[in-house]
């Protein structure tokens, strides 16, 4: 059975949810698809205490799910128990302002009035676009090195590529904590750790508390490296084997100069030297197996261009879909208008479609706790929010 299996196989043979509550909570309830909702208010029914629906319909963005605004806000609920929020704490004056101009045009919707926080906010067009991305990526640089978070948001993840091909080329660290299995918007995954693991003796990098490589910390690193040119015969192994054992015996002992001639042969000295000399990248980027250069180049083009200590700090800019960010906020948020062609289609015909598209742009909006820049658009397949009705 697949997951809408089990909702409908659930919905049909189980009157009372596992542990009788007497209470439910539905957090984010606008996310939930009609089948589950339907599911909800069944065993919401034997609740002794009721339901709580948590959520904003205009946040209902889940379309292609099953989810809806009109699922989520019908049947009506008795205006004696209807609360609303009336005071954001994320969004600033001036996104308020746009965001509420935008969502009005929903054809379909409950509005809710709500307060801005207290802070003026900015909004401004930036030049570039998806495919000239490089404004972009000044943009959410320049934001960066101020000490502010940062989101580059799109509606569809490919129109993000050039937006991702030139952060990594300028060795600019990103993520997405919101979707962290996601490679593509997560490529620091493995490979940062690695090259921070290696640099455990490197002074510049860990300035405080450098130090030589425990066992668990070489096996790291080893693995991306080339056993001919690095290791005495059997090295790699030794150093496989001695890490299992620490992780056995729960302790984080470190390679003892002997052991590390052993392990290394004259390759040791080599890295005694490239540590004194302050080249080790130069060592171990000499050294990367071919099959291991992808995971490695992203994080050794930061430690070259940006320096070694930014690998340790955690990224600034994050790069996603409106869909991967929902719930999540940055001081400065970077809209991109595209749409994809069946987007489009959606947006060209009034109705739940276009909708659903007014919602997701909503939804980038109010991400912004202080500045939100409108990028340009890439082609007419795309929202001009200049024009609000």
């Amino acid at each position: 059975m697949d997951f809408t299996g089990l909702i409908e196989d659930a919905l049909e043979a189980v009157p009372v949810a596992p542990g009788d509550p007497s209470v439910f909570v539905v957090d984010e309830a606008q996310d939930c698809s009609v089948l589950e909702l339907d599911l909800v208010r069944k065993w919401a029914a034997h609740a002794e205490d009721g339901v709580v629906l948590a959520g904003d319909g205009d946040q209902a963005i889940y379309g292609w799910r099953g989810a809806s605004a009109r699922g989520f806000l019908d049947p009506g609920i008795p205006p004696e128990n209807n609360y609303h929020l009336t005071q954001s704490y994320r969004v600033p004056v001036a996104v308020h302002a746009l965001a509420s101009k935008w969502i009005a045009q929903a054809s379909y919707r409950y509005a809710v009035e709500y307060l801005p926080r207290d802070h003026p906010g900015e909004v401004s067009d930036i030049d570039g676009n998806a495919k000239d991305a490089m404004p972009i990526v000044d943009a959410a640089v320049k934001a960066a090195d101020q000490g502010k978070s940062v989101m580059i948001l799109a509606s569809c993840g490919y129109m993000l590529r050039n937006t991702i091909t030139l952060l990594r080329r300028e060795g600019v660290p990103f993520y997405n904590p919101y979707r962290p299995t996601h490679g593509g918007w997560n490529p620091l995954r493995g490979g940062s750790g690695r090259l921070l693991a290696y640099l455990r003796p490197d002074p510049e990098t860990y300035p405080q508390d450098y130090r030589i490589w425990t066992w668990a910390e070489a096996a790291a690193w080893v693995e991306v490296v080339k056993a001919k040119e690095s290791f005495a015969a059997g090295g790699k192994t030794m150093i496989r084997q001695q890490a299992k054992e620490d992780e056995k015996e729960q302790r984080s002992s470190t390679i003892e100069p002997g052991d590390g001639k052993a392990c290394f042969g004259p390759a040791w000295k080599e890295l005694q030297d490239a540590f004194a000399g302050r080249a080790p990248l130069e060592w171990i980027e000499s050294r990367i197996l071919p099959s291991k250069t992808k995971l490695m180049e992203y994080p050794l083009a930061i430690a070259k261009i940006r320096g070694t200590q930014t690998l340790r700090e955690k990224p600034r800019i994050c790069v996603g879909t409106q869909h991967s960010t929902k719930g999540g906020q940055a001081d400065v948020v970077i809209l991109i208008p595209d749409l994809s062609p069946s987007g489009m289609r959606e947006w060209t015909r009034p109705g739940d479609g276009r909708d659903g598209i007014i919602r997701t742009f909503y939804v980038g909006m109010t991400r912004a706790r202080e500045r939100l820049l409108m990028a340009g658009r890439w082609s007419a397949a795309s929202i001009d929010w200049r024009r609000i009705n």
